[in-house]
């Protein structure tokens, strides 16, 4: 049985108090979003960004060292930025679309930096998650891990935005397209752009990391990564992110919308549609992730 260190049970310790902290936020939020009679989502995008902001700095520091964080952190935030900006410009990859003052703070190229700043910190988290679907625990980024983690963490990128923009885009028009869309007033141009700009940004970073694990650039791996509990945190974070969605489904005042497609749709309707998505797009991922994590034998 490896024993850890008092800073590495120091670091888990903040980390349980982080976890806790915002599942307790999300159900307040949840609450309150009942009691005003509209969904307060951008609280639970902020709380998420948070928890992975600090599990990068507890948990993913150790592992991959504090500069290969940082530029982990630029390489989502210049993809996000290039992919984005090209959409909300020239229509590229996710459909012509404009963000609006939904979201707080200033615009680079029409996408807005509070957003850029999020894809950059919530990169690791997803990475680490998708490590755990794929029972890559001991650090060696094998080249075929090169390969299936950036598919994975891909995968569970386009999940949020499943369960995201029905709420962000149709009911709290944070972001609005030009043409007709199939999903929620969202077209259907937009998820698989999702899936190739989250694609090309996890494969930058599986080929960055591959090589300096190779020219001896990454730290050894830390005795936490051989605990089951370090490796649960990343996919019970990414849990997180829905905590407030059923006390959507309670928001009194039933009002009609109309979606981008022209289509008038329930936001009552548009709540528990997404409660569905959930289930299958983000629940379902995370009870693999944690059920990797407490089968493996790599791991005390």
């Amino acid at each position: 049985m490896s024993t850890l260190s008092q800073k590495e049970e120091r670091n888990l310790q903040i980390m349980k108090i982080i976890v806790i902290a915002t599942a307790i936020l999300n159900v307040i939020i949840g609450i309150i979003s009942i009691l005003i009679g509209e969904n307060i989502f951008f609280g639970a995008l902020s709380l998420f960004c948070i928890a992975s902001f600090t599990y990068l700095v507890f948990q993913g520091i150790p592992m991959i060292g504090w500069k290969n964080a940082i530029i982990a952190i630029f390489i989502g935030m210049a993809c996000s930025l290039f992919f984005e900006s090209m959409g909300c410009n020239f229509g590229l990859f996710f459909s012509k679309y404009t963000y609006t003052s939904y979201i707080p703070g200033p615009k680079l190229l029409g996408f807005d930096v509070y957003s850029m700043v999020g894809y950059g910190i919530v990169c690791y988290i997803t990475w680490a998650m998708a490590q755990s679907v794929a029972s890559s625990f001991d650090g060696s980024f094998r080249k075929g891990d090169i390969v299936l983690i950036p598919i994975i963490a891909a995968l569970l990128t386009v999940s949020i935005d499943l369960a995201t923009d029905p709420m962000m885009a149709s009911i709290n028009n944070a972001y609005v397209w030009e043409e007709r869309a199939v999903y929620y007033g969202i077209p259907f141009q937009n998820y698989l752009g999702w899936y190739i700009m989250a694609y090309v940004m996890y494969q930058i970073m599986g080929i960055f990391f591959y090589y300096q694990k190779k020219h001896g650039n990454m730290p050894p791996v830390p005795t936490v990564a051989k605990k089951k509990k370090h490796w649960v945190l990343p996919a019970i974070i990414y849990g997180e992110l829905f905590i407030q969605l059923p006390f959507y489904v309670a928001i009194p005042g039933n009002r009609l919308i109309t979606v981008g497609s022209g289509t008038g749709l329930y936001t009552g309707d548009i709540y528990r549609g997404v409660l569905v998505v959930y289930a299958a797009a983000i629940l379902v991922p995370v009870i693999i992730a944690i059920m990797h994590v407490m089968r493996s034998k790599e791991l005390e």
